[in-house]
């Protein structure tokens, strides 16, 4: 099957689907059939008066096929891209993958075919009655995901500076 995430910031990535014939991974090369993906982010929790009440979220599913990347150039790129996503200015800073590496990773380009997104936003929306009541609190608890402090490896030693792309990463917290 094929796995990961949806979103880099995806609290869950459901495979929907088999990556080849009879649920068999993709092998270099293959193209699958009938891959997908689902996934979703809590952002905040309304407070509603009643314990039935849903998150604030973003969720996706996104149908596509895969295929294995076998092109060393174009793998290369692909782990740059993803890099670059996820800690931007990283691949200037950090070493290529060597061979050992790259052995243990498959690429994967994804042709895609359809996807949407659904996401729930703002206050609760409480029954007539319990509005009315006035009886409890309700109101939206936020939840942030920010950046803390870099902290450095403590296998290295102390004469490594945090690096500046890293350090602004944290400062946009």
């Amino acid at each position: 099957m094929i796995t990961g995430s949806v979103d880099v910031e995806c609290d869950a990535a459901i495979p929907t689907g088999t990556s080849g014939d009879h649920g068999q991974p993709v092998q270099p090369g293959q193209r699958g059939a009938g891959t997908g993906a689902a996934g979703g982010r809590t952002d905040d929790r309304p407070k509603w008066t009643t314990e039935f009440a849903p998150v604030n979220y973003r969720s996706a599913v996104v149908h596509a096929t895969a295929r294995a990347v076998t092109d060393e150039r174009e793998r290369l790129r692909g782990l740059r891209a993803f890099t670059e996503h996820l800690a931007p200015s990283s691949g200037d800073y950090a070493r290529r993958p060597n061979a050992k590496e790259l052995a243990k990773t498959v690429v994967l380009a994804i042709d895609l075919i359809e996807a949407s997104v659904k996401i729930r936003t703002g206050p609760p929306v409480d029954e007539d009655g319990d509005v009315a009541a006035d009886a409890r609190w309700a109101g939206v608890l936020p939840l942030r995901r920010v950046w803390d402090a870099p902290r450095p490896c403590p296998l290295l030693g102390a004469n490594h500076r945090t690096p500046g792309h890293v350090a602004r990463r944290a400062q946009l917290a």
